[in-house]
């Protein structure tokens, strides 16, 4: 299956899990489509200022990739910061939440995949 980018689903999102402000994601392929392994796989442009508020996975897990910007997430509860490369993993289980802390957008490749364990 191919997909243009001009057929990407697009959403916005104020607050998300809590956080702060809004934030378009771009949805890639849909959890229909994923034959059961997963829920998300999309991109995230989070304007400065603008966060996905702290949650849990359970029965999933989700692998982020900082396409561009740097940012502020927190692992469990322990602060850190990614650049853009930087990859980060929140297992089956664990909590974590991001935040653009500084003054570009931020954007952000994600995926959430079903834990089958």
């Amino acid at each position: 299956m191919i997909r243009k980018g001009k057929d990407h689903k697009r959403s916005q999102h104020e607050n998300l899990r809590g956080g702060k402000g809004k934030l378009e994601m771009t949805h890639f392929f849909e959890e229909a489509e994923s034959s059961g392994t997963g829920r998300i796989f999309a991109r995230a442009t989070i304007p400065p200022g603008s966060s996905i508020g702290e949650h849990p996975h359970n029965g999933e897990f989700e692998i982020y990739y900082l396409l561009k910007g740097v940012v502020q997430v927190t692992d469990n509860g322990k602060p850190g910061i990614l650049e853009a490369g930087d990859t980060m993993l929140c297992k089956n289980g664990d909590t974590h939440s991001i935040e653009n802390k500084s003054g570009q957008d931020a954007e952000i490749l994600f995926l959430v995949l079903y834990d089958k364990r």
